[in-house]
């Protein structure tokens, strides 16, 4: 073991999908971002930063980096699932010191619900699969009819003349303003979309099968209003569904404790660096899926609620205080995710007996080096953070479109 003499890997597992490319200047930025968060949470002697050759470390620690850096996002997902539907509890969780991490600290239900997932996958040897589903259905309410004025006014000016009897012509005008109303026909349409989100084992793929787990059920509608009678949507139309695999996720968790176990396997050829390595690639392979999983979500909603709202546009509807559902980004909540190296960890002062002498009694005090990686409080108190903003965000979405008839 040596320390600060090889620099970090930069080769990331292939990946096929564009969206996938790793940008290090948002990257970067958004570290330096919730770096400022950080400070907040630790104690102002500390100072961690973004892990870089310029750090007192070993190449251990690179590995070790890497694998709490994948065990605190899969604690972080767990949190995620849990705000979704999966049980309600406090957030926590953190390091231990062999690097693994205690999932969020989930209800007894919670707890219970996530434990049989895991003996699923791993004593039984099944699949987990989370699924998205939706069904639309446009159905017409009634037909109106309701009046609308010209914007532009029709003046009539009329002139009258009259002769008096000393042979004088008086001329007398009037104007007459005109307002211009068209009656229109306008119908009634009832949009509607339920959708649910919910882990099925195996190929039993059913909402309604006996293994089935809902996470999540919901009915959204809104009232469309269009000039002519024909359906501005077909009647019913049922989603294709978007799966994930949560297998690898319930794979990575010990049964008993709820804390996340992934480790990098050192000793097989095919490990070449913390980042070059079948451990690694495997965990990016998952983050991707999930993350795109997310993403093909959020685009079928904000594509409908744009679509939406086109419809009602063109209707004549005004719609000035219309909210979009793409207005929300989710800043404001924490990622615990961050690569971080603290100096302050790296150096320790102990006083030992360097005598052979056992009538000398003289000592002296020798540095020694530990690792520069966060502590298991640190990220106890990022986890923290990170359920916390979630909440509060979650908060903050619902009172913004509170008043929004759709979505």
């Amino acid at each position: 073991m040596f320390t600060n003499t090889h620099d970090f890997h930069h080769r990331k597992p292939v990946v096929s999908n564009n969206n996938s490319v790793f940008h290090t200047s948002q990257f970067e930025t958004k570290v330096t971002e919730a770096l400022k968060v950080v400070q907040t949470l630790l104690d102002n002697t500390r100072n961690p930063t973004l892990a870089s050759p310029n750090h007192t470390h070993t190449y251990n620690d690179k590995f070790t980096l890497s694998e709490a850096m994948t065990n605190t996002a899969l604690a972080a997902l767990l949190n995620v699932l849990e705000q979704m539907g999966l049980g309600k509890g406090a957030g926590g969780g953190g390091l231990n010191d062999d690097s693994t991490t205690t999932a969020a600290t989930p209800t007894s239900s919670a707890a219970e619900v996530l434990q049989k997932l895991i003996r699923v996958v791993q004593d039984d040897k099944k699949s987990i699969t989370m699924r998205f589903v939706a069904k639309e259905t446009c159905s017409f309410l009634k037909e109106s009819e309701y009046e609308y004025e010209d914007p532009h006014s029709v003046v009539v000016q009329e002139t009258t003349t009259s002769t008096t009897s000393r042979s004088k012509t008086n001329s007398n005008k009037k104007t007459t303003t005109c307002v211009v109303k068209t009656k229109v026909k306008q119908y009634h349409w009832n949009i509607e979309i339920e959708y649910g989100i919910y882990l099925y084992c195996g190929s039993e793929t059913l909402f309604s099968a006996l293994s089935s787990l809902p996470i999540m059920t919901n009915t959204i509608a809104c009232e469309l209003i269009t000039k002519t009678s024909e359906a501005p949507y077909v009647p019913s139309y049922e989603t294709n569904p978007m799966d994930v695999s949560l297998t690898w996720l319930l794979q990575n968790i010990h049964k008993d404790t709820l804390q996340t176990k992934f480790c990098i396997n050192r000793e097989v050829e095919s490990c070449r660096t913390p980042r070059s390595n079948d451990d690694i690639c495997q965990a990016w392979e998952f983050f991707k899926n999930v993350g795109g999983w997310f993403s093909t979500i959020d685009c079928y909603f904000t594509e409908k609620d744009n679509s939406i709202f086109q419809g009602r546009k063109v209707a004549g509807d005004q719609l000035r205080d219309k909210k979009y559902l793409n207005s929300i980004q989710g800043n404001n909540v924490f990622v615990p995710v961050l690569p971080l190296f603290d100096d302050s960890n790296s150096n320790s002062s102990e006083t030992v007996d360097i005598s052979n002498n056992t009538s000398n009694t003289s000592t002296t005090t020798m540095t020694t080096t530990t690792s520069p990686l966060l502590s298991k409080e640190d990220l106890n108190h990022f986890f923290e953070k990170q359920y916390f903003t979630m909440c509060e965000e979650m908060k903050s979405v619902a009172s913004h479109f509170s008043s929004q008839p759709f979505m």
